[in-house]
């Protein structure tokens, strides 16, 4: 079976992390709500929801465009709230986003937002290493 392109975003970032990065995928259904990866180093922990749009729009909102849930938007609320480094990092073709602040259910306007993916990579690293 293929792998849906935001497995294969997910698998871009964890081939572009160094070893002592360790992830856990959290796709269990039994998990609803909860952050796709779990990521953990020396300094610290970080849960990330990916999403994936074959194109971004100039401006969208998560929760509005039921890319995120009531659900998954309680959990990363929750999760910020109590102090834990959380991120939705949004990947397309050419185009990634890292919302590491409460802004999950407003609109996002993608020229403000826009990083390169190498950025993706360094967040990443710098929150956990």
């Amino acid at each position: 079976m293929a792998q849906k392109p935001e497995a294969r975003f997910i698998d871009k970032v964890h081939r572009a992390l160094p070893r002592s990065v360790y992830h856990q995928g959290m796709g269990i259904t039994a998990t609803n709500g909860t952050p796709d990866v779990y990521y953990e180093g020396r300094r610290g922990q970080l849960w990330v929801e990916y999403k994936w749009y074959d194109s971004i729009p100039f401006k969208f909102n998560l929760v509005a465009s039921r890319k995120l849930s009531k659900l998954q938007l309680r959990w990363l609320n929750r999760c910020f709230d109590n102090n834990r480094p959380c991120a939705v990092i949004i990947g397309s073709p050419d185009t990634y986003v890292i919302l590491d602040e409460p802004v999950w259910d407003q609109e996002i306007d993608i020229e403000v937002w826009d990083e390169p993916f190498e950025n993706v990579i360094r967040y990443i690293k710098e929150t956990v290493l």
